[in-house]
């Protein structure tokens, strides 16, 4: 099973979110503030709304911090215009997701994201 971080500090957001996910067969994990994170089991996805100041720089110092942490692709949903503007590249996150946004859109995009990521692992073989 798939197992998907939900940082959300809106309940609601955040239990859609999760909602979606578990439909699609992910196990969740949810915070409402990206510290302190709740004990996860390993992650394959974090999915979280943007929780910093609105500039690039300090938008991907956090993504990278939490990628650093977790070493799991990162899909950001947010409303704010100037980091949807920014591109996922410049944030060195996996995808970005405008608010509003569709379920099927976002099951879609973290499904992605996640392939894409598993896809890049080096194949470990054990001789």
């Amino acid at each position: 099973m798939r197992v998907a971080l939900v940082i959300e500090d809106d309940y609601a957001t955040r239990r859609v979110i999760a909602q979606a996910l578990l439909a699609e067969g992910y196990g969740v994990c949810e915070s409402h503030a990206p510290d302190p994170i709740p004990f996860t089991p390993s992650l394959d996805v974090i999915v979280t709304d943007v929780v910093t100041r609105p500039e690039v720089a300090a938008v991907r110092a956090w993504a990278r911090s939490l990628q650093d942490r977790f070493g799991v692709p990162l899909v950001l949903v947010t409303g704010r215009s100037e980091i949807v503007a920014a591109g996922a590249a410049a944030l060195g996150v996996a995808d970005i997701v405008a608010k509003p946004f569709s379920l099927g859109e976002l099951a879609a995009r973290v499904a992605r994201a996640v392939a894409t990521f598993q896809a890049d692992l080096p194949l470990v073989r054990w001789n």
